[in-house]
């Protein structure tokens, strides 16, 4: 059975997508019923395929932003069309549909070159003119007038150097049944055609009168059969069932004796009863495969058409289609209604933290600091959410507790009011109290107690304060507000964030298990707190570096989840497991390694693995290793320009790089004066050269050419 597909709450960026479009390439993300994410990829030289892939991979294709983060979203979807021959990097695939002129070696791309126009005489500059109509560069592609791709001269044909091409062997497929599971994929499902069903109450009733053998009509009896969707074909000697149990008509073949018996003219004692005749259709051998139970002579007598239920073989075998679009719209409906409640929830609880002047969100940094996030202050530390950050006077804050809805209580209203409260409100006031309550207890002989608190990774942390940074926060604006939090919790770090993340943080998602939601928010916490990273993310965040067996000339290995955990079997131990060639090994490491490894980023927790598991070693991968002998001959150009520096200060030159020697443009042109030939020699030039110096100084400086400081005549 086919897997259906759809869209979720993220994609490829839209700054991504417009650049492999301008490739010959559609792609985008997609999920399964079981929570799997894939890429699909279709162009016009590339054919629709699908990619199972992780859920950072589908998140570094829907960053953009930093130069960084384009890149890594290029090379991870680079990485999983391994089908693909794809512009080497960004740069390059940006170039496609641009105004180029030139080939890729520095030849002048006129029109003759490249074959719209008949060669002409000169080889000079041409008119951008000329190019006025779309080429069409590609089968079936026309580009915007005056825009032409660059072209790779050393491979036949001019074939560009910007596009996506298929490499592997093209698929022929005679019929739909033929093609693989994958390539049947929507990305939404379409909503099946169900088969027509007769207007409902309109069937004709078999009643008691027309059963008795005296009044029984084969035309009656007939016309009871067809309305209540049971068709008996003479012709092809096929049987109809229309159930409103199912939603198909289902065919059965008959053989000339059952048809006699069901159409029978007549009733017992000379001809055939109504249950004998029911029984010959109940007894049918795939009649009761795919119905759970028979037709009754009750169903007949109602104006409704028959209502038999298919088995859940025959429902999962010919109904599928029903079955998945129907769950795929109870997802959607629970989707909506999960998005409706976490942007409510969202939108109540940032805007009591805008009304409160003692608070502000720390969800905004991105908005106020510009490119900055909050991460774990280790080096190269996780990135954390921090939501409300507020300072309290506790002896007044313990009298007066802002509710999510905006309300301010007093100790004792709450107090009464807490049986009618929600329980996700009586949660969050309980909270509340019971975190100020312990601060004033822990100082019960302080005149005043301020503090500071935040909701790092969804926990709740509390600092005592001064009252002169209180005060200061109470009056800062939202950026040095920020600024004054992270000077005062060590926890966390204002750090430079790797790239912009897209959407909200109340956006929704479906779960790994393809039944629950979470929300962006929540997926950042779950990933800030994780305590493993699968090794597979290597080539997403370091597309040229492997995992390699120890020693020189080790093989490549395969790296699956790695993870850190205490050990159950001693108290204060703690063990890194990872599956490496579908092996589980593990190593005791040490509590430091333990700590760190839960504050890192995935590169770093990579880098911890590698060190420790002397099974494997992080590596440079072959085709990325750097070429020794265009080293050697860059330092020797290094050294040649060194040289030249040294003697141009020796001489009174300005240091700096020399130019190129480069040739001289030469135009042809119908006037050959003042064009010099192959016969002029560098002597007659330079003289030349003098005579036309010295002469405008002699008429700036008013000299006659009888001084004897001119040439002879």
């Amino acid at each position: 059975m086919a897997i259906r597909g759809h869209h979720i709450g993220f994609d490829i960026s839209t700054e991504l997508q417009s650049i492999l479009r301008k490739n010959g390439l559609e792609a985008h993300i997609v999920q399964d019923y079981d929570g799997k994410l894939y890429l699909e990829a279709q162009g016009r030289n590339y054919p629709y395929n699908r990619y199972e892939i992780t859920r950072q991979q589908a998140e570094a294709m829907s960053l953009w932003g930093y130069n960084s983060t384009n890149t890594k979203a290029y090379n991870t979807l680079k990485h999983i069309l391994k089908d693909a021959d794809m512009p080497r990097a960004l740069v390059v695939a940006r170039q496609a549909g641009g105004l180029v002129n030139m080939g890729q070696w520095g030849q002048r791309m006129t029109p003759e070159r490249a074959g719209f126009f008949p060669r002409q005489r000169f080889g000079g500059l041409y008119n951008p003119g000329y190019m006025s109509r779309p080429v069409p560069t590609f089968p079936g592609e026309r580009l915007a007038p005056g825009t032409m791709r660059s072209f790779d001269y050393r491979s036949p044909g001019l074939r560009p150097t910007t596009g996506v091409y298929w490499k592997g062997e093209r698929r022929q497929y005679e019929s739909e049944d033929q093609m693989p599971d994958r390539v049947k994929v929507t990305v939404t499902p379409e909503k099946p055609r169900a088969a027509e069903r007769p207007e409902p109450g309109k069937a004709v009733a078999l009643t008691d009168h027309y059963m008795n053998p005296v009044y029984f009509s084969p035309e009656h009896w007939r016309q009871v059969l067809d309305s209540h969707g049971i068709v008996i074909d003479e012709a092809n000697k096929k049987m109809i069932i229309k159930s409103s149990g199912a939603r198909l008509n289902y065919s059965y073949d008959l053989t000339d004796q059952e048809i006699a018996k069901i159409l029978n003219p007549k009733l017992e004692p000379d001809g055939v009863s109504i249950k004998e005749r029911l029984d010959i259709i109940n007894n049918n051998v795939n009649f009761k495969k795919d119905f759970e139970s028979g037709i009754t002579v009750d169903m007949l007598k109602s104006n409704e058409i028959i209502d038999v239920k298919l088995t859940p073989a025959a429902r999962e075998k010919f109904e599928y289609k029903f079955e998945e679009y129907d769950r795929w719209m109870e997802q959607q409906k629970m989707l909506t209604e999960a998005k409706e409640a976490a942007r409510s929830q969202f939108m109540a609880q940032e805007g009591r933290i805008r009304r409160d002047p003692a608070a502000i969100s720390g969800r905004e940094i991105g908005a106020i600091l510009g490119g900055y996030g909050w991460y774990n202050a280790e080096a190269h530390g996780r990135e954390v959410v921090v939501a409300e950050i507020r300072v309290d006077n506790l002896k007044e804050a313990i009298n007066s507790v802002v509710m999510p809805d905006g309300r301010v209580m007093t100790a004792e209203e709450l107090q009464k009011e807490m049986a009618t409260l929600g329980p996700e409100d009586q949660e969050y006031a309980k909270t509340i109290q019971d975190r100020l309550q312990k601060l004033m207890d822990e100082n019960k002989d302080a005149k005043d107690k301020f503090v500071m608190s935040a909701v790092i990774n969804g926990e709740i942390v509390s600092h005592e304060i001064s009252r002169k940074d209180y005060e200061k926060f109470m009056r800062y604006d939202d950026e040095h507000r920020l600024k004054l939090f992270d000077s005062i919790f060590g926890e966390v770090s204002i750090q430079k964030s790797e790239g912009v993340r897209e959407g909200r943080p109340d956006d929704v998602f479906l779960a790994d298990d393809g039944r629950t939601f979470v929300t962006r928010e929540e997926m950042d916490i779950q990933r800030s707190k994780s305590t493993g990273v699968d090794g597979q993310d290597l080539r997403d965040l370091n597309y040229k570096k492997g995992f390699y067996r120890e020693g020189s000339h080790g093989r490549e290995v395969t790296v699956d989840a790695i993870k850190v955990e205490p050990d159950p079997q001693k108290e204060g131990n703690y063990k890194m497991t990872a599956v490496i060639n579908g092996q589980s090994i593990t190593h005791d490491i040490s509590q430091k390694q333990y700590d760190k490894f839960l504050v890192v980023d995935d590169m770093q927790r990579l880098k911890m693995f590698s060190k420790i598991f002397n099974e494997v070693d992080m590596k440079i991968r072959p085709e990325h290793k750097p070429n020794v002998g265009a080293m050697l001959m860059a330092g020797l150009v290094g050294i040649t320009q060194a040289a030249h520096m040294v003697t141009d200060i020796a001489m009174g030159m300005p240091p700096g790089p020399r130019p190129p020697r480069m040739a001289p443009e030469i135009y042809e042109s119908s006037s050959l004066r003042n064009v010099p030939t192959r016969s002029v020699s560098a002597s007659d030039l330079a003289s030349a050269n003098f005579e036309s110096g010295d002469q405008e100084r002699r008429e700036s400086e008013n000299i006659s050419q009888s001084q004897g400081t001119g040439r002879g005549v």
